[in-house]
């Protein structure tokens, strides 16, 4: 199975019942609607970041070899450049 399929398996009970509480909200307790779609749009922000911060862990691979990092104009990073100039010392 995928990465991606087992985050959304690991996910999917959180989702059904945050649909659930909703529901709930509305129908049961009186909530307006707009209340609710407000809510969901601040909480939207924070979802997003953990999504993204969850995305970026899952690049590169376990085939990734010692502790390179490329800047994106092909030099080294700051980082690497820091732990190279101990070495020189």
């Amino acid at each position: 199975m995928s990465r991606e399929m087992e985050r959304w398996r690991k996910f999917t009970p959180a989702l059904v019942v945050a649909a659930a509480v909703a529901v709930l909200a509305v129908g049961v307790f009186g909530v307006p609607l707009g209340s609710l779609l407000l809510v969901g749009l601040f909480l939207l922000c924070p979802l997003m970041m953990m999504g993204m911060m969850m995305g970026m862990h899952g690049h590169g691979g376990k085939d990734d070899e010692g502790d390179h990092h490329a800047a994106p104009d092909g030099g080294t990073s700051e980082r690497e450049s820091e732990s190279h100039a101990g070495e020189l010392g």
